[in-house]
Order: structure tokens, then sequence, then C-alpha cells
């Protein structure tokens, strides 16, 4: 259903000077975000509302709230490719945690922001975003979301074909993510080493890579990660065919 626009108007008219009724709705969907995070059937007649929720947080400065839309809403933008309206809100998301001086909030709304506009292929701005966010992680000597920053990271750099970088950025990673003993991002770390060895030509070592990598997801039983190797290794079995 939708208001007709001079309803709208109408609306809008009398609550001139009133933010009363904004506020609640900022708190209510702020509330629905929460509750229904992980339910895109919920959230799908939603999505323009809970934006304006976002929209007016911002607007009237409800800073806690704004961060909290974002994290609530986060994986769902990610999962259903809503990156357009996620950019928006992550830069929005930005303002309010400087505003608050929120250092961990700040660098992790840096690294959404980051990982959206690479997402939507803007290299250079996911770069600096997510050089930002990993600086800021270090600071704070946050070791998993440093070693977060510097995977998404690696990823830009390999589209951007600068392989030796991407490649320095996944050993650190790998190195924090076996200290924190996450065997699900380690493997991550390494299916990318893989990925950049496949864009380099080194067909055999990306191979073993990849199958390195598969055997650490079936291990957390990583059901994504192991389709995803699996047609990795599919190609790069292609590619050594070719050679032979």
């Amino acid at each position: 259903y939708r208001q007709h626009p001079l309803l709208k108007d109408y609306a809008i008219e009398k609550l001139a000077g009133d933010d009363g009724p904004y506020r609640q709705l900022v708190r209510y969907y702020r509330s629905f975000a929460q509750q229904h995070q992980d339910d895109y059937a919920s959230l799908r007649p939603e999505w323009e509302n809970l934006a304006a929720g976002i929209e007016q947080a911002h607007r009237l400065g409800m800073w806690p709230m704004v961060i909290d839309y974002t994290e609530a809403l986060r994986e769902a933008w990610f999962m259903r490719g809503r990156y357009h309206e996620a950019r928006q809100a992550f830069c929005q998301a930005v303002a309010a945690a400087e505003t608050l001086a929120e250092q961990r909030a700040l660098a992790q709304c840096l690294l959404d922001w980051g990982y959206v506009c690479y997402e939507q292929g803007d290299w250079d701005e996911s770069q600096e975003l997510l050089t930002r966010s990993l600086n800021l992680f270090q600071t704070i000597g946050d070791a998993a979301g440093l070693a977060d920053a510097q995977t998404k990271l690696a990823w830009v750099m390999c589209y951007k074909t600068e392989f030796d970088k991407s490649e320095q950025l996944l050993a650190s990673s790998q190195e924090l993510f076996e200290q924190l003993g996450n065997k699900a991002r380690t493997a991550e770390t390494i299916y990318i080493q893989a990925h950049v060895r496949h864009a380099r030509g080194d067909y055999v070592n990306a191979n073993q890579l990849y199958e390195q990598a598969l055997g650490l997801q079936e291990v957390v039983n990583d059901q994504l990660g192991i389709l995803r190797t699996l047609r990795s290794l599919a190609q790069v079995a292609v590619s050594l065919n070719q050679e032979a």
C-alpha cells in the first residue's frame, strides 16, 4: 500500500515543527530491524521505512540509533545485494561514530562502507576506506578487525592487479586468524591467496592452496565456502589441462 501524495503533504504540514513522531518512527524501526535482521521475508516490505528511519535518525542527530541500524541490517544488506542503501547508511554511520568519538564503531563502519564500494567496483574509494579502517583497528589493538580489514583490502588489491601487496596483506591476516583460532576465516585467506595465484597464472600453487582451503572448510562445515572452492578447483583444473 502507498500513501496518496496529497495526504502525505497534509501529514507533513501538520507535523511541522514536531519531531516527536519522527523520533518514534526511528525507535520503532530500529527495534524492528534488530528483531527481524535475519528474517528477509519480514524485511522485504519494510526496506523503504527502514531507510527512512536511518535518514531521520541522522537528521535528528540520534547518533547511537544510526549505528544500531547499520549493525542490525549489515548482513541483510550484503546477503540481499542492497548495496546502494547500505553505502548511504554506512556513510551516515561514519559521521555518527565520528561525532560520538566511538573508535571501534568508526573502524567497523569504515570497513563496511569500503566493502560495499568493493562490491560496486569502486576500487579507489574502497581502498581508501579500508586503509583508514585497517589503520584504526591497528591503533585500538583489535586483531580480529585488523585481520578482517586486511582480508577485504587484499581483494581490492588483487582486482587492481597489485598482487604482491595483496599477498602481503593475506599473509598477515592468515597469521592473525590462526592466532585467534578462527579456522573459517583462515580458510578464507588461503582461498584468496589461491585466487591471487590463479590470477597470476601460477596454476600449480593455486591448486595446492585451493585444496588447503577446502580441507579447512570441510573441518568447519562451511558449505558456501566449499562450493566456491570446488568451483575454483574446477576452473584451475581447466587451466592446468590447457597448459599440458
